[in-house]
């Protein structure tokens, strides 16, 4: 499905050259509502489901929406005469971009990390009135439309993890096979080294290996195996990694977990380590099914 040809794209929003400098947003934001298009392609699904991601990119005459997927996109073109506004609205840990136009609103949500980079693009647009209004209302529907979408797909918002931490059988089997993983990358550069050097090496790969798995993906290989994942005490995401791995050369840090309620690099870095399945079947049970429109 393509949602404007191109000769509709080209009247609606204009044309550049093709070396024409391009102010475009890639993917940093999440559809929400508002483009009745893409609501009937997304049907009951969200862009995630789709395996999708938004661009958008300023034209001569408008902006294009896009909601691209690997070479294909599907493309809605808006001209600036229809825009009254686009406002941001921020919240504790997300914030909402209202388009406000002639027709129905348009709706997108995005994580507060790159608010500095969203809030860049749609300012230098300057044939649209912008504005950042924290006191401006997003109806409920709205707001649990995106949350949902978050719950479902993303650790950016809270839940309690009291009750789906990962049992102390599972974390063993974690560090068991992660530390097997950690001695089968060390073989080559053992045989290539003084053996003087080994604990130094282990120790090197050791830090390595948590620091970029648990810092990039929230995970390791063990714990991909055992359907676990690393987060913040209160349930998202954790930027806490680097002090989550020092803490683990702490001697005899490996056993804290079995003597005490955490670890040491958990408690140290206020991170925990939650069972994925228990997370989906928690969120089954409180949040999705209370949503008055989901997704």
């Amino acid at each position: 499905m393509n949602f404007m040809t191109k000769s509709e794209i080209k009247s609606e929003v204009g044309k550049k050259w093709f070396l024409a400098n391009q102010n475009t947003l890639n993917a940093k934001i999440i559809y929400i509502s508002g483009l009745d298009r893409f609501d009937q392609y997304l049907g009951n699904s969200d862009q995630k489901d789709k395996s999708s991601v938004i661009h958008i990119k300023e034209m001569p005459k408008g902006l294009i929406v896009s909601l691209a997927k690997l070479f294909s996109t599907n493309k809605v073109g808006i001209n600036y005469s229809k825009f009254k506004r686009i406002v941001l609205v921020k919240f504790e840990r997300y914030s909402i971009i209202k388009f406000e136009t002639v027709a129905s609103p348009i709706f997108f949500g995005f994580a507060n990390k790159d608010f500095a980079e969203i809030e860049s693009f749609f300012a230098s647009i300057i044939k649209i009135d912008f504005i950042e209004d924290s006191k401006l209302q997003i109806g409920s529907e709205i707001k649990i439309r995106f949350e949902n979408y978050l719950y479902k797909n993303t650790y950016l918002l809270t839940v309690s993890t009291d009750d789906i931490k990962a049992t102390k059988i599972k974390r063993l089997l974690n560090y068991i096979i992660d530390i097997l993983v950690i001695t089968v990358m060390s073989i080559p550069l053992i045989d290539k080294t003084d053996f003087s050097n080994y604990n130094f090496i282990i120790i090197i790969i050791f830090l390595f290996y948590y620091w970029i798995m648990e810092g990039l993906f929230s995970t390791t290989i063990g714990k991909i195996i055992t359907n676990t994942k690393v987060v913040g005490t209160d349930g998202s995401c954790s930027d806490e990694t680097f002090i989550r791995t020092i803490s683990r050369i702490i001697p005899f840090e490996a056993l804290s977990f079995l003597i005490g309620k955490n670890g040491w690099h958990d408690s140290i870095s206020k991170t925990t380590v939650i069972d994925v399945d228990m997370r989906k079947k928690l969120l089954s049970k409180t949040y999705i099914k209370n949503s008055s429109n989901p997704y």
